[in-house]
């Protein structure tokens, strides 16, 4: 049995940490900006791979914590997701509530209170939405870790049989017309776990066959790259993978799209070209913190700043930069405690 660190160390990050960064500049640009061009309609909205991609990745690299129990590793993991996940939404609260005439870090504009953090800590959503993604994240790390405990030897068939049924699920719309009933958020986002699971089985599945390693060793890089082209194009210009109704990322489709940009990415190494890794290495960080905060800058600065508040292309980039820039003074000061897990 190969031991965690062996495989952790032959995995190349380089291109997994540009995909990350692009798929979080991706994010910033669908709720930050107004997108009217036809062909960043196709690229951005019309295929949502970066959600799914982000769900893909988190499990990927949860699977050997998971496997080989590293209890020390799973803390660490959970320290990282459940601090920005408490300490954020208080911070938004107090600072809402405080300077609630001057500006409003939430929407609908109104003064929070104490039951919509409640309601924030249960479902991921009330005071700062966007954590729905942080909700699910912890919510099936915690109920994948039960499973593993009980079940170990058969642990990855019993969750690749969920991805199954949720998939039969979705595409029998048994869940949808069950789920659509209810108009509260909070009800929805259990039929949202059924869309969400099969993203984090693939990512298990795929770190069980350690495959950015095995791809990036490939000889067969460009016929692989070719078939990820293809089968892309299809996906886009005859939708030959059927989508599902659902609340957020159904179907079948952008699993497939986010495992084939995964592996393109993987591709990607700068080893030989020290300089291109030292500007990558640094561009490339924060992308947590940059989710955590673009909502918060954008909702600061869209009445101060018009190109921001008319939701431009140059507003989108200003608050990924000024994200940015707040994570690394964030890190430089808090770099060597557990609050860096705001920034990181």
């Amino acid at each position: 049995m190969k031991k965690l660190n062996d495989r952790k160390k032959k995995i190349n990050f380089e291109g997994i940490q540009i995909l990350r960064m692009l798929l979080s500049l991706w994010i910033v640009l669908i709720h930050c900006c107004k997108i009217r061009n036809r062909i960043l309609i196709i690229l951005l909205i019309n295929h949502p791979f970066h959600v799914p991609i982000f769900f893909i990745i988190s499990f990927y690299f949860f699977y050997d914590k998971i496997y080989f129990r590293s209890l020390n590793k799973i803390k660490i993991r959970f320290e990282r997701l459940l601090l920005p996940y408490i300490i954020f939404p208080i911070i938004i609260l107090l600072l809402n509530n405080v300077f609630f005439v001057e500006v409003n870090l939430n929407s609908p504009y109104r003064k929070l209170t104490f039951f919509d953090f409640v309601n924030q800590l249960i479902f991921g959503f009330g005071i700062h939405d966007i954590f729905w993604f942080q909700f699910f994240v912890v919510f099936l790390s915690v109920f994948f870790l039960i499973i593993e405990f009980i079940c170990k030897n058969n642990f990855l068939f019993i969750l690749q049989l969920m991805l199954i049924i949720c998939y039969v699920l979705q595409y029998l719309d048994i869940v949808y017309k069950y789920f659509i009933k209810f108009k509260e958020k909070s009800y929805r986002c259990f039929g949202t776990i059924i869309e969400i699971i099969p993203y984090t089985v693939t990512g298990f599945t795929l770190a069980s066959y350690n495959l950015i390693n095995k791809t990036n060793k490939s000889k067969e890089k460009k016929k692989i790259i070719f078939a990820i082209i293809i089968i892309l194009f299809f996906i886009e210009k005859y939708n030959i993978i059927r989508s599902s109704r659902g609340f957020r990322y159904p179907g079948i489709d952008q699993n497939v799209g986010g495992i084939c940009l995964i592996i393109f990415f993987s591709f990607i190494t700068f080893t030989k070209k020290p300089i291109f890794l030292f500007i990558f290495k640094h561009i490339t960080n924060y992308t947590g913190g940059v989710y955590y905060l673009h909502i918060v800058v954008m909702n600061i600065l869209k009445k101060k700043i018009s190109f921001i508040g008319n939701k431009t292309f140059l507003g989108g980039f200003i608050i990924y930069i000024i994200c940015y820039f707040v994570c690394f003074i964030g890190m430089k000061i808090f770099g060597n405690t557990k609050l860096k897990n705001l920034f990181y």
